[in-house]
C-alpha cells in the first residue's frame, strides 16, 4: 500500500468515525426533541444550566427546520421537522459511504460538508446572538461537521493523487 492508498483509507476511516459521532448525537437530539413534544416537563441530561439546556433551543423556533423551512415552506410543511431528524438522513448518508472510493461520491461528501459547516455556523449565530443559551448537543455537531469537512477534503485529495498517478 502506498503512501497515498494509507491517507485516503485514513481518511476514509476517520471520515466513518465521525459519521457514526454524528448519527449518535443526532438521535440523541432526535429523542429529546421529540420527548419534549410529548412531555414538556421532560429534563434532558443535556440540559445543564438556565443558560446551557438543548431542551431550550429545540423549544425555539429554530428547532424545526433550521427555522427557515416553517418560514418557507410553511409550518406544516413535511420538511418543518425537528432538526435532529435532518442529521438522521445526513450523518448515515456519511457512514454509509464513507468507504467508496470514487472521486464523484467524495466530491459530493466534500461540498455536503461544507454547506452543513455553512449551516453550523448560521445556526451558531442564533445561538449565541439570538436565543443566548448554549447547547450541547449543537455545539457538538458543529464539531463533528468541521471534522466531515476536513476529513472528506482529505478524502478527494487522495483519490485525485491516486488517479494523477494512474494516468
Amino acid at each position: 500500500m502506498t503512501s497515498t492508498e494509507s491517507k485516503l483509507a485514513k481518511s476514509c476511516q476517520r471520515l466513518a468515525i465521525a459519521a457514526l459521532l454524528g448519527t449518535l448525537i443526532s438521535a440523541y437530539g432526535s429523542y429529546v426533541e421529540l420527548t419534549l413534544e410529548e412531555n414538556e416537563n421532560y429534563e434532558a441530561m443535556c440540559d445543564i444550566s438556565e443558560k446551557i439546556s438543548c431542551s431550550k433551543v429545540f423549544s425555539t423556533e429554530y428547532g424545526k427546520g433550521f427555522g427557515i423551512v416553517g418560514k418557507v415552506l410553511g409550518e406544516d410543511s413535511i420538511l418543518n421537522v425537528p432538526n435532529g431528524l435532518f442529521g438522521l438522513v445526513f450523518y448515515p448518508f456519511f457512514l454509509v459511504t464513507a468507504f467508496i472510493k470514487c472521486g464523484k461520491v467524495a466530491r459530493a461528501q466534500k461540498w455536503m460538508a461544507l454547506t452543513s459547516n455553512f449551516l453550523s455556523v448560521y445556526l451558531a449565530y442564533l445561538l449565541y446572538f439570538v436565543i443566548q443559551n448554549l447547547c450541547v448537543v449543537c455545539v457538538a455537531l458543529y464539531i463533528v461537521n468541521a471534522f466531515l469537512l476536513v476529513f472528506s477534503w482529505q478524502k478527494v485529495a487522495a483519490i485525485e493523487r491516486i488517479k494523477q498517478k494512474t494516468q
